[in-house]
């Protein structure tokens, strides 16, 4: 997402560039071109075994925000639908830190399972690639302060300005990874928006789509933008 001068976030223009980029495939990812955040290829294995795993039936609390008037809350993740895993494109030239894995989850209110599901995403701090299996104390020594993660800043903003069109904001925490994490004190963050209703428009789904339903969502795209 981008932000225009007067701190809007153009996320419906950038969404739509990146709906006009076709996706480029490697051997074990699939990269876009235009993020500057790119999957990094960890081994498969290694994927499946250390991150975002046993989360299914884990409570998860989100603070009390009283500037988004938000009360703290405490979610029960019920679905993992996706993990990757990103690395800064300026990290990977320079040889630095950190990584991190960000999952997407179903959760439901712990009281109140009514309501309906919301989506969680977490972004936990992974080990540099070959550290995996070092002493705790040599991962822990990686560890960095919360990230900002771009979609926090955009849904922030979107709050702030009471934007009618857009899931709405439920609740986030910036928290810290126990001492048996995969990175020892090294970041935690969860988000949590609402679940509306309809399918969701990946970037897959989009591409399997023939031209002419691609073109009609561009078009309501920019339809509702405008």
């Amino acid at each position: 997402m981008n932000y225009d001068r007067h701190g809007r976030v153009n996320f419906c223009i950038d969404f739509l560039q990146s709906l006009s980029t076709p996706p480029v495939s490697t051997a074990t990812h699939t990269l876009f071109l235009k993020p500057s955040l790119l999957k990094v290829p960890y081994p498969e294995d290694v994927q499946c075994r250390n991150f975002l795993i046993g989360f299914d039936c884990t409570e998860v609390t989100t603070e009390a925000k009283p500037e988004f008037q938000l009360p703290a809350k405490a979610w029960i993740i019920t679905e993992k639908l996706e993990v990757s895993l990103f690395i800064n494109r300026l990290d990977i030239d320079s040889g630095l830190k950190p990584g991190f894995a960000a999952g997407k989850f179903v959760c439901y209110l712990k009281d109140d399972d009514t309501k309906g599901p919301a989506f969680m995403r977490i972004y936990y701090q992974i080990p540099t690639s070959g550290t995996e299996w070092s002493p705790s104390k040599d991962r822990a020594a990686q560890a960095v302060p919360p990230i900002e993660p771009t979609e926090l800043t955009a849904f922030q903003s979107l709050m702030k300005q009471a934007c009618p069109v857009v899931p709405r904001f439920l609740g986030y925490q910036e928290g810290k990874q126990p001492d048996d994490g995969i990175t020892p004190g090294g970041f935690a963050s969860t988000i949590v928006w609402e679940k509306v209703p309809g399918v969701s428009l990946s970037q897959e789904f989009f591409w399997n789509l023939d031209k002419n339903q691609r073109d009609d969502i561009r078009s309501e795209f920019r339809r509702v933008y405008e």
